[in-house]
């Protein structure tokens, strides 16, 4: 495997069991990273300090990584399917060196084979972060639609795409742009996908953002300004656009609901909703 990649048959994501932080009789929560990378997906957590563990497909990494990002440590292959070393690193005679640096959503580098100079490119992209001791609760799992437009409570909403990931985006008609930073899956009982970034606008205003997208095709966020010094929060709704036209209005319904309503005043239950998201037949959690 001198230049070849490691034997990984799928990008599954592994369960594993992760060293824990714990002081007296508590167990602190550390911060799970899974990465979609050029050698299967990367699940890596601090240990504490600036020590790290790592699984990806059955094989394991551990090293250092610095407050700048820079990972110096060692690949562990369990399957013995790479050539044999001469000495062992953590019980294995089937290891090799890895260098890499990582950034906020992306990260790059080398490996090798044994104690050969790395030479075997390594790079990845952030797929998402979760909390927990064991891992992340994968149960009722989902991806925002981002390959839809949404209204919002400014405008219609589109992401676009940068090698290969959703993390850029418009709003209100060219009004403003935004940028997704980090995006974290929050398990049962929330279940949420929660996106992280900032946006800037027309006016030269800029700020930052959250999006909590209760499913697919729905957000509840709210955003704030970097120029407010108290950093007040505004909120910021979003619903899939139906691709329906506008009704054109009038009582010819008659019920107290978001679809009746929407029609009354000429409006799509998505933009009506957007509005008054508490109104009996909005999507939004209660």
């Amino acid at each position: 495997m001198h230049s070849k990649k490691l034997n990984l048959l799928s990008y599954l994501i592994a369960s594993a069991t992760l060293i824990s932080g714990i002081i007296g009789n508590k167990t602190h929560a550390q911060t799970t990273e899974y990465w979609n990378s050029s050698e299967g997906e990367l699940q890596i957590k601090s240990e504490g300090g600036n020590s790290y563990f790592g699984v990806f497909n059955g094989n394991q990494l551990l090293g250092t990584r610095s407050k700048q990002g820079y990972f110096l440590g060692h690949w562990i292959n369990k399957k013995q399917d790479t050539p044999r070393c001469k000495y062992k690193i953590k019980d294995s005679y089937y290891w090799g060196i890895v260098n890499l640096k990582f950034n906020s959503n992306k990260f790059s580098g080398k490996f090798g084979v044994c104690d050969f100079p790395p030479g075997a490119p390594w790079n990845g992209t952030l797929k998402m972060t979760g909390s927990g001791n064991s891992g992340l609760d994968l149960s009722g799992f989902f991806q925002p639609a981002y390959t839809r437009t949404f209204i919002t409570s400014f405008g219609p909403m589109t992401f676009q795409k940068t090698s290969g990931t959703y993390d850029r985006g418009k709003y209100g008609n060219g009004y403003g742009s935004i940028k997704i930073t980090n995006t974290f899956w929050r398990p049962s009982t929330r279940r949420e996908q929660e996106v992280h970034g900032r946006f800037s606008n027309n006016e030269g205003r800029q700020g930052q953002f959250i999006l909590n997208f209760e499913s697919e095709c729905v957000f509840r966020g709210e955003y704030w300004y970097d120029q407010d010094r108290t950093k007040k929060r505004h909120p910021w709704l979003g619903i899939c656009y139906s691709g329906r036209s506008r009704p054109s209005g009038g009582w010819s319904c008659k019920a107290d609901t978001a679809s009746c309503n929407a029609q009354a005043a000429g409006l799509l239950v998505e933009e009506y909703c957007i509005k008054n998201p508490k109104k009996l037949g909005c999507p939004f959690k209660s």
